[in-house]
Order: structure tokens, then C-alpha cells, then sequence
């Protein structure tokens, strides 16, 4: 019987976690308005962290952090314009070099509520003509629930910390061109 489906507020598995988490990410590069093809880079180097606070009493945190790293011959000899990549801190900049960072963060509490904002499928039982029950996905196009907004998401420029973290003092420094 259409229509009498009962919807299951499960927690988020992994891979739709990994989905929304990679969404997060790609609104972050978007968003950082130095990754423009007019803006060329001599020499870069950067960190990726991702932090997870679960609310689970045996894994309260799980996280992960990639450094860049200098490339191999071989990635050079296929694409030489990586030879501007470097791991971090850069070494030996004029005045310690440009230091931007932003954060996200993304409290969770309604799996159901996440994957409505990110178009994935809603768990629901579904009365079969039998009278069993078979569990199924009804999916809604991203975007139909308009009164969920972003959810609890916090953009943060931490790069202050990160300057004083990487040891570099002062306020940054404008670039010259010579």
C-alpha cells in the first residue's frame, strides 16, 4: 500500500558520512578564492585534517591529516608544473611566506535531516501485500526541503592559529613583485 511506509531515523553509515564530508570539502576549495586559474603558484605546500567527534563512548574521535609532499620524478616527468608543490612549512620564503586557513565544521544530529540536504535515500519500511515489511530508499531531489537550510555548519578562518602554529609571528605580510 503506497502512502504507509514507515520512515527509520537510522544513523549515517560510512559511505553516506564519506559523501556529505567530501561535499564539505569541495564547498571549501570553491569557496578559497586564492584556487583561480589566474593565480599562479611558484611554490605551495598544505595540510588536509579531518576530525571526527562521535558520539560513541569506545571511538569518541577518529581523524586523519595529509601533508603535501614533494613529487616523484616520475609525477614530474607527466606533469612538471607540480614541481611547485612542496611539503609544509615552506623553507626559506621572504617574509615567511602567505599562510591561509579555513575550517568547517558539521554537528550532525539527524541522519535523516543530512540526507534529505544531500538528495540521498531516506530508510523506510514498506508494507508488502503479504504483510511483511521490506526496507527501502525514497529519495528526494536535493533541494525539497528548503526550510532544513545548510544545517549546523561553521566556516572559520583559523588562519591566525595555523600562523602561530607554523611559528610564523606578525601580521602577514603584502607580496611584492619585483
Amino acid at each position: 500500500m503506497p502512502g504507509h511506509e514507515e520512515t527509520l531515523n537510522l544513523p549515517l553509515n560510512g559511505e553516506e558520512l564519506k559523501a556529505i564530508i567530501l561535499r564539505d570539502a569541495q564547498r571549501l576549495v570553491d569557496n578559497e578564492c586564492m584556487l583561480m586559474a589566474n593565480v599562479a603558484f611558484p611554490r605551495v605546500s598544505y595540510v588536509l585534517t579531518l576530525k571526527l567527534h562521535m558520539a560513541n563512548p569506545f571511538f569518541p574521535e577518529s581523524g586523519n591529516e595529509i601533508q603535501s609532499k614533494a613529487p616523484t620524478p616520475t609525477e614530474l616527468q607527466s606533469n612538471p608544473a607540480l614541481s611547485s608543490v612542496e611539503p609544509p612549512p615552506l623553507l626559506n620564503v621572504q617574509g615567511g611566506g602567505e599562510v591561509g586557513a579555513t575550517s568547517l565544521t558539521r554537528t550532525i544530529d539527524s541522519g535523516n535531516a543530512e540526507r534529505l540536504r544531500n538528495g540521498m535515500g531516506i530508510p523506510c519500511l514498506v508494507p508488502q501485500n503479504d504483510g511483511t515489511k521490506s526496507q527501502e530508499s525514497i529519495v528526494y531531489p536535493p533541494g525539497s526541503f528548503p526550510e532544513l537550510g545548510e544545517g549546523d555548519v561553521h566556516i572559520t578562518d583559523t588562519t591566525a592559529q595555523v600562523r602561530a602554529e607554523m611559528g610564523l609571528v606578525g601580521e602577514p605580510q603584502d607580496i611584492v613583485v619585483e
